[in-house]
């Protein structure tokens, strides 16, 4: 038997959550206990252990680009202007604008260690250059930020999308059916607000409704992928 550990401090139960998940297809013999104020996920298994790693890497190098990314973000963007839904949207286009580029680099660190992971000491060492570019962008956001800005940034960010995916109800799928998930890495929103979030962070440039959106999810499709919705 062959083992992965993957550790975080335990006020981050979210993510390793996220990557159990996503490593519970592989059926592993898995747990997760806490042990001095941490969350430690240990995988063991007698089968393709290096199959087991790249989706571990995959989906640590989302929590770092995407939950510790929004969580730097977040302490930083001090702005007014907009409202509390429109900065979670301003936010999570700031991550997905160099989400493939971060993640190249987190990939690249990660493929480097062993099969022993603690996400946020790899967080504190190891991406010090990725850390420093994304408080230069936390700099760059004017302290004042129309719904005008909003609506340029957004236009920009989407303009170089491409795919399309499927939403129904408050869920979002790929297109390949594949339900996407890694709104849950950021902290502390409501239901129609991560779908904003995972829409926005899917990189597509085509939405299709299944079913009839709510009130909201229409503003929100309108506002910013007008010509691009299918309902």
């Amino acid at each position: 038997m062959e083992t992965i550990k993957i550790s975080d401090t335990e006020n981050h139960c979210r993510y390793i959550a996220y990557i159990a998940s996503a490593l519970s297809s592989r059926q592993p013999s898995a747990r997760i206990h806490f042990e001095s104020g941490r969350i430690i996920y240990t995988a063991e298994t007698a089968g393709d252990i290096e199959s087991l790693r790249q989706i571990a890497e995959d989906k640590i190098a989302d929590v770092i680009c995407i939950g510790y990314k929004y969580a730097e973000l977040n302490a930083r963007t001090h702005v007014t202007g907009l409202s509390k839904t429109d900065k979670e949207i301003l936010l999570t286009g700031i991550i997905a604008a160099d989400y493939a580029e971060d993640k190249r680099f987190v990939l690249a660190r990660l493929s480097t260690l062993q099969r022993q992971h603690t996400i946020d000491g790899f967080y504190d060492f190891r991406i010090k250059e990725l850390r420093e570019k994304w408080e230069e962008i936390a700099a760059c956001i004017p302290p004042v930020f129309t719904q005008g800005h909003l609506q340029e940034f957004m236009q920009y960010i989407l303009s170089g999308n491409h795919g399309k995916v499927y939403l129904k109800g408050n869920e979002v799928y790929d297109s390949h059916c594949r339900r996407l998930r890694r709104s849950a890495l950021i902290e502390g929103a409501q239901a129609q607000t991560n779908v904003m979030r995972e829409i926005i962070l899917s990189g597509a440039q085509k939405i299709n409704c299944i079913g009839i959106p709510s009130p909201e999810q229409e503003c929100f499709l309108r506002r910013f992928y007008e010509g691009n919705i299918t309902f």
